[in-house]
């Protein structure tokens, strides 16, 4: 889907959205193999998660200094799928990102 805003039409580039559990090893290593084959990683930091903080804090750190890894948030990610409010799914987005999220889902500072 970015692969329609990024690039020419005769030169689209790979993009992946990451998310997931433990992320100083399964993330951080899909991550590692994606970008070593030339695909864009955007990973969610509010969708990723690790059973001890300092090896989340860590992965994350590695991570932001790895080329074509760009941190970043879940809903800024929709945003740059839907691109504008003309999009057909902007406002069922827009409207869904508004909703509250219950207590257990709330980011936890760093």
């Amino acid at each position: 889907a970015m692969d329609a805003h990024v690039g020419g039409a005769d030169a689209p580039e790979k993009h992946a959205v990451l998310w997931g559990i433990e992320a100083h090893v399964c993330v951080l290593q899909t991550a590692d193999d994606l970008a070593r084959r030339g695909w864009r990683v955007h990973l969610l930091v509010d969708g990723t998660h690790s059973q001890k903080a300092a090896d989340r804090k860590y992965a994350l750190k590695t991570l932001e200094r790895m080329p074509n890894v760009t941190l970043t948030t879940s809903e800024s990610a929709l945003f740059q799928l839907v691109r504008d409010a003309k999009d057909p799914g902007f406002k069922a987005m827009s409207a869904l990102l508004r909703q509250p999220k219950p207590a257990k889902f709330e980011a936890k500072s760093e």
